[in-house]
């Protein structure tokens, strides 16, 4: 899954939301997050004139006054500007992948990623990464250094580059209000990726809330300007890239949005606020904020011990309902994908690793039998249509397929679920054994 790789210490910009006719809803947004394109004659490589980071810096200083007052909170201190010219923000930006991404753990992904039928094997994720956030970013809030940075332009900050900046300016008064950062960085360290992602939408939908508050009080024609450069934006490399990247990097921003938006509309802003004190942990309650409110987080599901002789567990985790749509999304119609992953209860997944051959076993609990049944129907699906292991043939309560890429072992009994993939058959078979034994 790729989202061991979307929980980055700093919170990047990839927004472009264009004009709105409220703030409940925006009336023009695009599909994936993209930032914007540049009207600068400045060289990308240009060293950053005195005065153009003067001015810069000055616009900033007004939109922080603007910040404070549509999200209701003041900065403690003032955040430290940074403004980099294209080529340094890109570099920098690469640099901080580099730093928070293993590499081997990155090609572990990849391995996995492949065996899922999520990606194709000669697809390289850490390329790909590299590729949409250069393309994408063009500013970001630093949680570890406090900094806000910004793309320097030889004409000023755009319409949208403001608004970007407005949505930064959120991230980094949050911070200060309720230290985020580190709660993110630790959750990320301890490979907590589902509640991670959770918190991530809670960052992103704050921020592009009030962003579209801000958006909302441009004139026309800025909004205009805006939608004109989100539009002409650069969008290749995340148009090139796996569909279940698009989607896990747009889930914070989009669902994290709708998220807030309900909070907005049961409790205010203060809602909001309290949600950093009780934060969501599942991305259940992400998709579905009633579950938030009533406290509800799921069922903690246990897997046993699963030794396989010269395999090594390198990850134990949960999947989580965003976890299902990404594995179905390009197998699985959409309605299909909803209705299955709809009903999750809890699960429990392990990755297990042998020089280049990867595992995974998931084990996955429905709210009904019904939700049970529906995820393993959607699961066949995907298998038959993108696994590339046969049909499958009745193996026990079970079906096993095996085919060239691996070997898949599907189980369902009443409201839970069993999952076994597997590039090496000797080490799925002796998956399964460990489960029934």
């Amino acid at each position: 899954m790729l989202r061991r790789f979307t929980v980055l210490v700093v919170a990047l910009a990839l927004i472009a939301t264009a004009c709105t006719d409220d703030a409940d809803q925006p009336t023009t947004t695009s599909t994936t997050t993209v930032a914007a394109t540049t009207t600068s004659t400045l060289a990308p490589d240009a060293p950053v004139d005195d005065d153009v980071a003067r001015e810069i810096r000055a616009e900033i200083d007004e939109l922080i006054v603007l910040t404070e007052e549509i999200r209701g909170l003041p900065f403690l201190t003032e955040p430290e500007i940074t403004v980099l010219n294209a080529a340094d923000l890109s570099d920098r930006v690469a640099a901080m992948i580099e730093e928070d991404i293993d590499r081997e753990e990155i090609e572990r992904a990849d391995a996995l990623n492949t065996l899922l039928g999520m990606m194709d094997e000669d697809e390289d994720l850490m390329q790909i990464f590299l590729d949409v956030y250069s393309e994408q970013v063009a500013g970001f809030y630093d949680g570890g250094t406090g900094e806000l940075v910004v793309r320097a332009k030889a004409d000023g900050l755009s319409p949208l580059d403001r608004s970007i900046v407005v949505h930064e300016l959120v991230h980094a008064l949050t911070d200060q209000h309720f230290q985020w950062y580190p709660t993110l960085e630790n959750l990320g360290d301890t490979r907590r990726f589902e509640e991670a992602a959770a918190l991530r939408a809670l960052l992103e939908g704050d921020a592009t809330y009030f962003q579209i508050v801000y958006l909302e009080s441009l004139s026309v024609a800025e909004q205009f300007a805006l939608a004109t450069e989100a539009l002409e934006a650069d969008t290749s490399a995340i148009d090139a890239a796996p569909e279940f990247i698009e989607a896990e990097l747009a889930f914070p921003y989009n669902d994290g949005y709708l998220f807030t938006l309900e909070l907005v509309d049961q409790g205010g802003i203060a809602a909001v606020d309290q949600a950093y004190v009780d934060i969501p942990v599942t991305t259940e309650q992400i998709l579905h904020p009633d579950r938030y409110v009533a406290n509800d987080d799921g069922f903690a599901v246990s897997l046993p011990p699963t030794s396989v002789s010269g395999w090594t567990v390198v990850e134990d985790g949960v999947f989580g309902e965003l976890g299902l749509q990404l594995l179905l999304l390009e197998s699985v119609p959409a309605g299909d994908i909803t209705q299955a992953s709809t009903g999750w209860r809890g699960d429990a997944y392990r990755v297990l690793t042998a020089g280049d051959d990867v595992a995974i076993v998931l084990e996955y609990l429905g709210e009904t039998e019904r939700d049970a049944i529906e995820l393993t129907e959607a699961l066949i699906d995907h298998i038959r249509r993108s696994m590339d292991v046969g049909d499958g043939l009745g193996d026990g309560a079970g079906l096993l397929f095996e085919g060239e890429t691996g070997y898949v072992f599907l189980d369902r009994e009443e409201d839970a679920l069993t999952f076994i993939a597997s590039t090496d058959a000797a080490a799925g078979a002796a998956l399964r054994s460990s489960l029934d034994g």
